[in-house]
């Protein structure tokens, strides 16, 4: 069927008027004019149901009529299966149909979508309900969609960025569109309306953190019109939103009071960006760029702004080189920052060195430079060349190294990761470490022997106030090496809790000389049971022991107190 001016027409005036008969049974008259006696057939007798009166119920079918309709409807089925073939469930409701998708039915349509999109312009469907999909999916079926007269997004479990897609592809005011009415659920009525600047009785609720992950020109223009981002202190963009209407959003007096921007996935032009990095603003903690590419020269760029982060700095994804390491450190304003991710930088060994080393990162706390090509053991002798630095943790490929600097006492060093090998290198001298050294840990690495025969050398003689081997996989294959490693640091602290040790390691662990040293001793979530304990609590050499943790070491009510009894003076905790 060709879908003419007068057709189209004709259509709009039943979606704009949805209870009145007048525009439905003039449509009934064209299309039998045009040999769609069926389409006309429906809608006559579906016009002159009474309205149900409540939603559940269903209309009552005059007598004389079940069988014509009934009939007309049977011989449109094979039209309509092509909806049936794509995943929409339909119903005729006053002549037109009712169709609901979601993501669970939908199929990929392919060749279909010309087919169903031409059911939606010939103006066969005036409802559209959509539950549990994102307008950023749906890819062509959005121009599709428009054709309806009501689209309903019944599902509550998205957020503000799903309310702004909704407003900007479907508003009712689109020249495109034959929408009449959009709707979505009641916790996001307000919102919505506010988008679109339509009266409602609800008040549009402020909140401080927005996240906008699919913008497209449309959605942030809309954004821009609508005063939605005033107030807002937590900014998340993404998608891609064309260089033009980027730059007018953010010359929003918004983005002046903002105290988190997070740029993730963002498809705009470095350039574009430039009108961003101007803006004058005091107020900002920390700002993300993940998954822009903006290059060395980008970098130059955000410096010489003047918006720029107080606290934390991300530049993640972001193309970087090692000749963007002394542009940021040349970069006075982000001396207060305590925090900086370059993740993906191409920085090299020479390049996390001219950051951790610069006088301007003399705050930072926290460094994640994963992916950047920097070993352990340059990052690990950088880590102790850093001065005046009370605490640092630096994030590597799947590790963690963490120096901390009391104002008294020895120096804490800590290594975390996800239960993989510590890579091959050559620990740092011991001239690299010139301070003493009080305490070590590891955490979530696997204290394999390889790994504690790499460490040993390097804390041979130190004498240790704590040694914390936690969630290492600690058992009897390795334990012969972390005896040694006991005996060669003497810890007056020693932590083995979350590993894998059993009733023979407690007995080699009690029968070594080093255990003496051991005033504070903690094993919670290991398999010791109480014959563990016993050993320990018979050994030799547990004169020094003042304190045992043994949560979650399989144990009954009447073994614990039978363990409490053998270690007599000690204090344990279960």
């Amino acid at each position: 069927m060709t879908v003419t001016p007068e057709l189209d027409a004709l259509v709009r005036a039943c979606f704009a008027t949805p209870k009145a008969n007048l525009p439905r049974l003039v449509l009934a008259d064209y299309l039998d004019e045009q040999g769609e006696n069926d389409r006309a057939t429906i809608l006559r007798i579906q016009c002159e149901l009474p309205p149900p009166k409540e939603k559940s119920d269903k209309p009552k079918i005059a007598r004389g009529t079940v069988k014509p309709l009934k009939e007309a409807i049977d011989r449109l089925k094979p039209r309509l299966a092509i909806l049936k073939q794509a995943g929409y469930r339909f119903q005729f409701q006053r002549g037109f149909l009712s169709v609901r998708l979601s993501s669970r039915t939908l199929r990929d349509t392919g060749t279909l979508m010309n087919q169903v999109a031409e059911l939606f312009r010939e103006g066969w469907i005036e409802t559209v309900t959509v539950r549990g999909m994102h307008p950023g999916y749906m890819g062509e079926l959005l121009g599709v969609l428009r054709n309806a007269g009501v689209i309903d997004f019944e599902t509550d479990g998205y957020g503000r960025d799903v309310v702004l897609s909704v407003g900007a592809e479907f508003r009712p005011d689109r020249p495109d569109s034959r929408i009449q009415r959009l709707e979505v659920s009641e916790n996001h009525r307000s919102h919505l309306a506010q988008i679109l600047n339509t009266p409602t009785e609800a008040t549009a609720e402020v909140r401080e953190s927005q996240s906008y992950n699919s913008l497209t020109p449309e959605s942030a223009q809309l954004l821009v019109e609508s005063g939605t981002l005033n107030g807002v202190k937590e900014l998340t963009l993404g998608g891609n939103p064309g260089e033009e209407a980027f730059r007018q959003l953010v010359q929003c007096p918004a983005f002046r009071h903002l105290s988190r921007l997070i740029l993730y996935g963002l498809q705009v032009p470095v350039d574009a960006l430039n009108s961003l990095w101007s803006m004058t603003t005091n107020r900002l903690d920390f700002l993300c760029v993940s998954g822009l590419r903006i290059g060395d020269e980008g970098v130059r760029s955000l410096c010489g702004g003047t918006f720029l982060p107080k606290s934390g700095l991300t530049l993640a994804d972001a193309g970087l080189t090692a000749a963007s390491a002394p542009i940021l450190t040349q970069c006075k304003v982000l001396a207060r920052a305590d925090f900086l991710c370059l993740s993906g930088a191409a920085l090299g060994d020479g390049g996390v060195a001219t950051i951790l080393r610069s006088p301007t990162f003399a705050k930072l706390s926290r460094a994640i430079v994963t992916a950047c090509g920097a070993t352990l053991s340059a990052t690990l002798g950088t880590l102790f060349a850093v001065p005046n630095r009370r605490r640092l943790e630096i994030h590597l490929d799947g590790l963690a190294l963490g120096l901390e600097r009391p104002r008294r006492g020895k120096l804490r060093l800590w290594i975390t990761g996800t239960n993989r090998n510590l890579p091959h290198l050559d620990w740092p001298d011991e001239s690299t470490c010139a301070e003493l050294l009080g305490e070590f840990g590891l955490t979530g690495v696997l204290a394999s022997s390889d790994n504690l025969r790499r460490i040993r050398p390097w804390l041979g003689g130190r004498k240790l106030d704590s040694l914390s081997l936690t969630n290492t996989r600690l058992q009897s294959e390795s334990f012969p090496d972390f005896l040694e490693l006991l005996a060669s640091v003497t810890p007056r602290h020693l932590d083995l809790a979350h590993n894998r040790l059993n009733i023979p390691e407690c007995r080699a662990l009690a029968a070594c000389p080093a255990f003496a040293s051991v005033e504070t001793l903690r094993l919670t979530d290991n398999p010791v049971r109480v014959s563990g304990l016993l050993a320990l609590a018979d050994s030799p050499h547990r004169k020094s022991l003042r304190e045992l943790t043994a949560s979650n070491c399989r144990l009954t009510l009447p073994q614990e107190e039978r363990v409490r009894e053998a270690f007599s003076g000690v204090k344990v905790t279960f």
